[in-house]
């Protein structure tokens, strides 16, 4: 006899109370009567069963299928829903017979997703070990639902199994294609025999899927059918020629011929075609397109071949008219700092590193360009500096997403053009040349290009600016010739590698003929002088008028860092920009940048782009360092839709306590954003110290006793000789 405390069991942080009013039994008979085990609304009653207690009774009610996966370590699946039912153990002193009866309380979710009500009837012998399923255990939902019933003889290893399903939806499924797929719908009707050895049992059966609709996510596309067919046996599913209908409506169809080979339903190989005259092969915008995005109508001839682990799809493809294709050349943050990005992996896993376990879809395409395509080759996205391109040619592509994006080709531009946009503020379009190409043979992000372009200006200009300093000296034929105004070119070289192109300008008055004349004269030498001809192209393409020589710096600056033509020209005018208010100020330690920094912020599919004004200057004897400046913070959500706010001012400045600057007292007052996206302000004051060395045992050693030590050396050195 057993006596019951009432006492606490925790699993898994879930507290369940155990109790008995009544005495537990153990000895040629169990005898239990009402012990219960309670958490919350959940409770299990164990009771032995008269007259002769023989059998044991366990009811349920109201246990919770999410705690209950999460004991059995199904962390990847989330049950939702709540059973009520009885375990019965019958006769478990002679013939062991377990019997399983229940029900859920509401329809079951799996991942969020509904399955429907769910109940169970089955039997196992222990003695024959088999498993006898009634045809009660069934999924209901709706109306509609999926019957299964049947036995399983593990003893002797022998299955007989059937299903039948009446119009239950398939978006349950779905949960388990979720990397691949979405939004998939429909209704499945059909039925399915498995009977046999169970290590190599008999198919046998048909499904029908009406209503079919599905995303598939990498394409952004969406696309029905009116039904799917399709036939099971031992080694294969064949599928009915399937019509598929892309989201622009019925006219627009694909036809689709295969199915799938295997071996009891493992190692499936797939093999099936794909042919269209118009199918919208790609629908994604910058926010769901990782590598490239755009809008593509194809016309194609498809093979999708391979096992479930390793998929090829091999694609014959012409774009049709109205199609966007963008490749955008991913930068680090800051437009005047691009580090481009080679892709590595997209999906869920695109965070992880390469595990070396086989790439499990290649995407082999053979693509036929024509002028109805445009290619946008996005320099940066966020203030929309990019080449826009219609063109010929055959371009082969290999996507490997497991790896990378090789491409190979030559792209001829008959028609294009060539967005500058300084920071995202103005916009100049340059008309590319049609003999200009881009070739590719490798890396999609490496392409080599040959690209010219031309931009003119909206007005006549006189090269008058270029000599207005000696304007004095100048005869007056000299002088009229250079106030004429003539219609006036930049020409803009893009050569070498897509993602650090070689950029070269140049400037030219095609109806200007006076060959010779000071002004003509000085503009040869500025195109001559590339730092000269720089300077002048940005003041052009920013105020659109020449400007006097003797105005300009003669500042250098570093060109490793040239990514686009905005890159170029902001150096170019931030030494302008801090001459000029040198000449104005009389200050020479002052300098003026013009900055900006875009961020992207994925879990809110917006870019915020942060534009920079910033002075620095030094006073007193270059013992006071002070960095003041402003900025607009202008936000473009996923439709486009952009909106701007005043983020304050910066403040830092530096008090040089010792004359060398290694003792120094700090301030600043400083805007910036959090990871979330959200603006923040700090600020603070101190005290530092600065020191260089060389080693480190240098930090704990006097400098004095180390100048005598030394002095002492060259001295004993000295004497010696």
């Amino acid at each position: 006899m057993l006596q019951l405390r009432r006492s606490n069991i925790s699993i898994k942080n879930d507290r369940w109370e155990l109790y008995s009013n009544h005495d537990v039994v153990i000895g040629d008979q169990i005898r239990i009567d009402d012990l219960r085990i309670q958490s919350g609304e959940q409770e299990i009653t164990v009771n032995s069963a008269l007259p002769n207690y023989n059998d044991i009774h366990v009811d349920f009610k109201q246990l919770d299928l999410a705690g209950a996966s999460g004991y059995l370590g199904l962390d990847d699946i989330k049950i939702n829903g709540r059973i009520s039912g009885r375990l019965a153990l019958k006769n478990y002193q002679t013939k062991l017979d377990v019997a399983l009866q229940c029900r859920s309380e509401k329809s079951v979710f799996v991942n969020n997703t509904e399955l429907g009500f769910l109940f169970v009837d089955v039997d196992y012998d222990l003695v024959s070990q088999t498993l006898q399923i009634t045809d009660a255990t069934r999924i209901l939902r709706q109306g509609n639902e999926a019957v299964v019933y049947g036995q399983v003889n593990l003893k002797d290893s022998l299955i007989d199994l059937q299903a039948r399903m009446d119009r239950l939806p398939i978006n349950a499924v779905g949960e388990f294609i979720e990397d691949y797929i979405q939004d998939l719908q429909g209704s499945a009707t059909g039925r399915l025999t498995v009977n046999g050895r169970l290590n190599n049992p008999h198919i046998a059966g048909n499904l029908t899927v009406k209503d079919l609709g599905l995303k598939v996510l990498f394409l952004g596309t969406r696309y029905t059918s009116p039904e799917a067919s399709f036939t099971f046996d031992d080694r294969k599913i064949s599928m009915k020629d399937l019509t598929l209908i892309d989201e622009r409506g019925p006219t627009y169809k694909a036809f689709v011929r295969g199915g799938i080979t295997h071996h009891s339903f493992s190692d499936m190989y797939l093999d099936f075609s794909i042919k269209s005259l118009n199918f919208l092969c790609l629908n994604t915008n910058q926010f769901t397109g990782d590598l490239f995005y755009g809008y593509v109508p194809s016309r194609l001839d498809a093979k999708l071949s391979g096992y479930l682990d390793d998929i090829t799809a091999d694609i014959d493809a012409r774009p049709l008219k109205g199609t966007k294709f963008y490749l955008p050349i991913n930068s680090s943050g800051d437009a005047s700092s691009y580090d481009y990005v080679t892709f590595a992996k997209v999906g869920k896993d695109a965070d992880n590193d390469d595990d070396g376990t086989p790439n499990y879809f290649k995407l082999n395409m053979n693509i036929d360009a024509t002028p109805d395509a445009v290619a946008y080759i996005v320099l940066d996205e966020n203030t929309g500096e990019e080449i826009i391109a219609q063109g010929n040619g055959a371009i082969k592509l290999n996507l490997d997403l497991g790896n990378s994006l090789n491409m190979f080709g030559t792209y001829e531009i008959t028609e294009g053009k060539y967005l500058f946009n300084f920071r995202g503020l103005i916009p100049r379009e340059f008309a590319i040349d049609e003999k200009s190409k881009i070739t590719w043979n490798g890396d999609a992000f490496d392409a080599l290009m040959d690209v010219k372009a031309l931009y003119r200006l909206p007005k006549p200009l006189p090269l008058y600016p270029l000599v207005s300093a000696q304007a004095s000296s100048l005869d007056e034929a000299d002088l009229a010739e250079a106030k004429r105004s003539y219609t006036t070119l930049i020409g803009l070289f893009l050569k070498g590698s897509l993602s650090a192109p070689d950029i070269k300008f140049d400037i030219a008055q095609p109806d200007n003929r006076a060959v010779g004349t000071t002004a003509y004269t000085r503009l040869e030498q500025i195109r001559n002088n590339e730092q000269e001809l720089i300077t002048q192209s940005g003041i052009l393409l920013l105020l659109g008028e020449f400007k006097a020589s003797d105005g300009l710096s003669g500042a250098m600056y570093g060109r490793s860092y040239i990514s686009t033509v905005s890159d170029m020209v902001s150096g170019a005018v931030s030494s302008e920009v801090t001459n000029l208010i040198q000449k104005l100020t009389g200050l020479n330690n002052i300098s003026v940048n013009l900055g900006y920094q875009s961020t992207g912020i994925e879990s809110q599919s917006i870019i915020r782009n942060e534009f920079k004004v910033n002075v620095s200057t030094r006073l007193l004897n270059d013992r006071i360092v002070v960095d003041f400046g402003n900025s607009v913070d202008v936000t473009k959500d996923q439709s486009g839709k952009s909106t701007s706010s005043f983020m304050g001012g910066d403040f830092k400045a530096q008090f040089l306590i010792s004359e060398d600057g290694r003792f120094r007292a700090n301030a600043y007052r400083t805007n910036s954003m959090d990871v979330d996206g959200e603006n923040f302000t700090k600020s603070g004051a101190g005290l530092s110290y600065r020191k260089v060395f060389n080693k480190f045992s240098d930090l704990f050693v006097n400098t004095r006793k180390k100048y005598k030590k030394s002095n002492k050396r060259d001295s004993n050195q000295q004497d010696a000789s």
